[in-house]
């Protein structure tokens, strides 16, 4: 594991020699629509196509979790007459504004302690200095199980296409 991998966002771009229009067609039998009331159905995403090669999704799951990333896959022409997959993965737009403003007074309380701590001669207040790295922890880990989740769902839709080529495992 590297450090990168901790970072709430993830991108990765394959080939594979099936065309772009088949690409998205199997992509599209995975992605079920989003319901309001859950209905059982063998697709592990739910989503939405937002263009003709472009989708965004984000894995089923039965329960509630601010750590699930939103899937967003672009399928292009590759040079070889096949399709290049384009997988970028972030956190929901509402996790964002609320994770900073935690990890902003996270900071802040880090800091007091470690000013109580230096100038006061109180050196428990350096536990403070854990809030900061809880709240990272707090929405890495979750995300980066989650990733690597929907990374293998993703890869499993390609797995029946030949000749399927890895461009990188990170490109942003």
């Amino acid at each position: 594991m590297r450090w990168r991998d901790l970072l709430p966002w993830r991108s990765f771009v394959f080939e594979t020699s099936w065309s772009p229009s088949t690409a998205v067609v199997e992509i599209k039998k995975r992605v079920g629509p989003r319901r309001w009331w859950p209905q059982r159905s063998d697709s592990p995403f739910v989503g939405a196509s937002t263009g003709e090669y472009t989708f965004k999704f984000r894995r089923k799951i039965s329960y509630r979790n601010p750590s699930l990333p939103v899937v967003c896959v672009v399928v292009q022409p590759a040079a070889h007459g096949g399709a290049r997959v384009e997988v970028k993965m972030r956190l929901h737009f509402a996790v964002v504004p609320f994770l900073s403003v935690w990890m902003t007074g996270a900071c802040l309380l880090g800091l007091g302690g470690l000013f109580a701590a230096v100038f006061r001669g109180k050196p428990e207040a350096l536990v403070a200095l854990l809030m900061p790295l809880f709240g990272a922890g707090f929405i890495s880990f979750p995300f980066e199980l989650e990733a690597r989740e929907a990374e293998k769902l993703i890869r499993e839709i390609f797995v029946a296409a030949p000749a399927q080529r890895e461009i990188g495992p990170y490109r942003s």
